[in-house]
């Protein structure tokens, strides 16, 4: 996740979806065939053949290099059903209407065999090299001239209706089973010792189909698959059988054993059962195939095997289907913060799983599961590899540094003198806060400036002395910046009030106002007076309005000033104070029949310099001020309305203007106004005097310094381990422009020299 400024915020650690790459399971190998294969058969680990089609063509496919690729032959006109190999170059495939076929070079080409029946033949099996069984429907063929020549007979009754074979298989010459179906839904085996000229009087049956037999080479153990999931194991020879938990309800078609503990059993809807303790308990493993019957399995290794389905489908294992993966979720942390990683593994062996995570400082161990990243300045990235010793799977997860959720404004409050709007915000987020950042909605509907900065453990009061509410509305949001340079989103706006006065019928007096916006309103306040200091509450109104008419208005000039009081008390000073703030009011607006108030200000050149200085003061008062008075803050004073005065010695003096006309005074005090001698940033109010904005800054855009009072001579930009990094800079009278074209991204030290030798440093960060 990359940090967007302003972007978003996060407000919890939030995870999303990683990348993850496992090893092992089945994967579905490609085919030029569309459509359903019933058998398959390996003779080694890499060479193997499959069979199928439809009720128009048979079809036999082969494969030399484990499945990566396959040739066809279409041998059929009838679906072929089973095959079976004597040995790597000999090999059957039987289907329906008695089809049957013989290969002698390795599946090179395909010879018809009369099989002495047209019924169809489901499975097709050989002891030896010599004596082969074929079963399906109501017959069983047999031949003892390796395949030459075939007899039949009839599929011993079980009872009932319908018997039904699916399939034979046969431990030697003369030892055999024979299974299927009877009453269309009940399963059977039985079991001959010679041969098939007898079968056994008292058959085994289940309440579904049995559809196949496998039995172990040289033992006395076998299992049979069959309809709902069923499985049963003899290792009687066949003499008794006993029902195991499969897990599954699951149609099983097709069952395969690697050697006495190690076994596959696949089926319907993609299913894939593994024993590894002889058929005592079955363990599902996953396919990407779902929704394809699987009908038959060859297994030529311990971890290789293959199955053929419906759907042109044949999977491979070259893990004995076993199949790990792992998902560490990302995750967002906040500015030198911890968050815990956790490893989540999918597998389904029987082997011990062990973790290696990538060798960082950053992580409380590698081996482990869960593991805690941390502290974090920046985004990092994290691998974790998970094994069993034979499969393993790994992967990647990014922690990113996120900005800190953002806080809140609880209210504009106006200045009763200055009428300057006054943002109030009480500090609810924790967290490595650097600083804060003031915005406030430029002449563009929505788009906001960045005005000011107040350090983290500054009180949550700005006065934004560069705005007065009787000019109009103004609009305010607020940010965080974390100590890794992260900044939130900017808050909720807070609108100011705007009031107008205009006459009504008569005597009347409308008044008409914007609504303040930010928190709920419950009412407004109207207070009315004959000047600016006496004024009264005349009436309320609901929030929902914003318009009120003084209908009983005294004669003359009137002040009007709409008032919101909320229900919650805001409280920034957490240290420094107890100031509270609950109300905000609009300008002060008259009936057009008054004086203009007066609001005394001035200004003055130069601000800074040498002894003896030169000063020349510019009376800057709003309203008809009649008296001026200055206080020069050396002893002397003026009644001069734009005065020059000279200071003849170095220091800081606060300058005092008191103006008046014959009904009202206002006076206005500069702190530290004029500065005569050399001045440092040891010397001045930083927060005030000194601006770099913005920071974090857009890579080929500018970084400004904005300055007063104080004299830069020397800028200086260095980069991370100290070296000087050379910069375009560019001056005009109290800013400096510094354009980061040409400079890489990353954090840089701003290196800030005075006329008096003080050196101010700040970290500067280009994106």
């Amino acid at each position: 996740m990359k940090k967007f400024t302003q972007l978003f915020t996060v407000i919890a650690f939030l995870f999303s979806v990683t990348t993850v790459m496992g090893q092992g399971g089945w994967t579905q190998l490609t085919t030029s065939y569309t459509g359903n294969f019933k058998d398959v058969y390996f003779t080694s680990t890499t060479t193997g053949y499959a069979v199928g089609g439809n009720n128009s063509t048979g079809i036999i496919y082969k494969t030399t290099n484990g499945g990566s690729t396959w040739t066809a032959t279409t041998i059929s006109t009838s679906s072929l059903e089973s095959v079976w190999f004597t040995s790597s170059s000999t090999g059957f495939a039987v289907g329906s209407g008695g089809k049957m076929f013989k290969t002698v070079n390795t599946g090179g080409s395909w010879t018809p065999v009369t099989s002495s029946t047209s019924v169809g033949l489901k499975k097709i099996q050989f002891p030896t090299s010599t004596v082969g069984y074929a079963a399906g429907g109501s017959v069983m063929i047999k031949s003892t001239n390796s395949g030459s020549s075939w007899t039949s007979s009839t599929v011993p009754s079980v009872g009932g209706s319908n018997t039904i074979a699916n399939g034979v298989f046969f431990t030697s010459s003369s030892v055999g089973y024979i299974y299927g179906s009877y009453n269309f839904l009940n399963g059977w085996i039985n079991y001959t010792t010679n041969g098939g000229s007898t079968w056994s009087l008292t058959p085994f049956t289940s309440g579904g189909t049995i559809n196949d037999i496998y039995f172990i080479p040289s033992t006395t153990t076998g299992f049979a698959v069959g309809n709902g999931g069923g499985i049963y194991k003899t290792t009687a020879g066949g003499t008794s059988w006993s029902m195991k938990t499969s897990g599954t309800t699951k149609n099983i078609n097709a069952v395969y054993f690697v050697n006495t503990n190690v076994g596959y059993a696949v089926g319907d809807s993609g299913l894939v059962l593994k024993t590894v303790n002889g058929g005592t308990t079955w363990n599902q493993q996953q396919t990407s195939v779902t929704t394809t019957h699987f009908q038959g399995i060859s297994a030529p290794s311990l971890t290789v095997a293959y199955i053929a389905g419906d759907a042109n489908k044949i999977m491979k294992t070259s893990s004995g289907g076993v199949s790990i993966s792992v998902n560490v979720p990302n995750a967002n942390v906040y500015c030198s913060g911890y968050t815990n990683l956790h490893a989540y593994v999918n597998y389904n062996g029987t082997g011990t799983v062990s973790y290696t995570w990538n060798a960082s400082p950053y992580l409380s161990s590698t081996t482990d599961s869960i593991v805690t990243a941390g502290p974090l300045t920046n985004d990092q990235t994290f691998v974790v590899t998970v094994s069993d010793g034979s499969v393993s799977a790994t992967d990647t997860v990014l922690v990113s540094v996120v900005p800190l959720p953002t806080d809140s404004i609880c209210i504009v409050a106006i200045d009763s003198v200055s009428n300057h709007p006054i943002v109030v915000f009480e500090k609810h987020i924790s967290g490595p806060i650097k600083y804060y950042k003031i915005y406030r909605e430029s002449n563009v509907a929505g788009i906001y400036d960045s005005i000011a900065f107040l350090p983290a453990d500054s009180a949550g009061v700005y006065m934004d002395t560069n705005a007065n509410v009787i000019v109009r509305q103004y609009s305010y949001k607020i940010s965080n910046v974390d100590s890794c340079g992260n900044e939130s989103m900017m808050s909720a706006e807070h609108k100011t009030m705007h009031l107008q006065v205009n006459a009504g019928a008569g005597s009347n007096w409308n008044l008409i106002w914007s609504k303040y916006e930010g928190v709920f309103v419950q009412s407004y306040e109207i207070w009315r007076g004959t000047d600016t200091i006496n004024m009264a509450l005349i009436g309320t109104v609901p929030g929902s309005n914003n318009s009120y008419t003084d209908l009983t208005p005294p004669s003359g000039g009137l002040y009007y000033v709409v008032k919101i009081v909320s229900a919650y008390i805001c409280q920034p000073y957490n240290y420094k104070g107890k100031t509270s703030y609950n109300s905000s009011r609009s300008n002060r607006a008259n009936n057009g029949l008054v004086n203009p108030p007066i609001a005394a200000d001035f200004s003055a050149t130069p601000l800074t310099g040498n002894a003896p200085l030169n000063v020349q003061f510019q009376d800057a008062t709003t309203g008809l001020a009649t008296t001026w008075k200055w206080y020069f803050g050396d002893g002397d004073t003026s009644n001069i309305q734009n005065p020059t005065h000279t200071y003849t010695a170095d220091g800081k003096y606060t300058v005092k203007l008191v103006v008046g006309s014959n009904t009202a005074e206002d006076s206005i005090e500069k702190v530290d106004f004029i500065t005569v001698g050399g001045i440092g940033f040891e010397d001045i109010d930083l927060d005030k005097h000194l601006r770099i904005y913005p920071n974090p800054v857009q890579h080929n855009t500018s970084l400004f310094i904005d300055y007063e009072q104080v004299q830069i001579v020397n800028v200086t930009l260095l980069n991370i381990v100290g070296e000087r990094v050379e910069a375009d800079v560019r001056r005009a009278t109290g800013q400096i422009e510094l354009k980061t074209s040409g400079l890489s991204s990353g954090v840089y030290i701003l290196k800030l020299q005075s006329s008096t030798g003080d050196v101010l440093m700040r970290k500067v960060i280009i994106r």
